[in-house]
């Protein structure tokens, strides 16, 4: 019995590798992602850049209530980074 206990242990090892093989999307793609799924089109030109643990969003929309929407969006994909939401409100063209 105990080679099959280390034949599963080492079947969980590289399936637990594979895992980590596969390429995740950046974090800042994440993000965008994410709002873009949320808010459709009210963010123009949405721009979410990485550095290091400081996560920015720029961009444009008409609303304060969208801009917090984006803003929340992006805080459910945040761990430990700290988040600065510089999205400019007012009439978009």
């Amino acid at each position: 019995m105990p080679p099959l206990s280390n034949q599963r242990r080492v079947s969980s090892y590289a399936t637990e590798a594979d895992s980590f093989a596969a390429p995740m999307p950046c974090l800042a793609s994440r993000i965008q992602s994410r709002i873009e799924r949320r808010l459709g089109d009210r963010i123009q030109g949405l721009r979410v850049s990485v550095d290091d643990k400081h996560v920015t969003l720029a961009g444009r929309c008409a609303t304060y209530y969208s801009k917090q929407l984006a803003q929340h969006a992006a805080l459910g994909v945040l761990e430990d980074e700290r988040l600065e939401n510089e999205i400019l409100v007012g009439l978009l063209h």
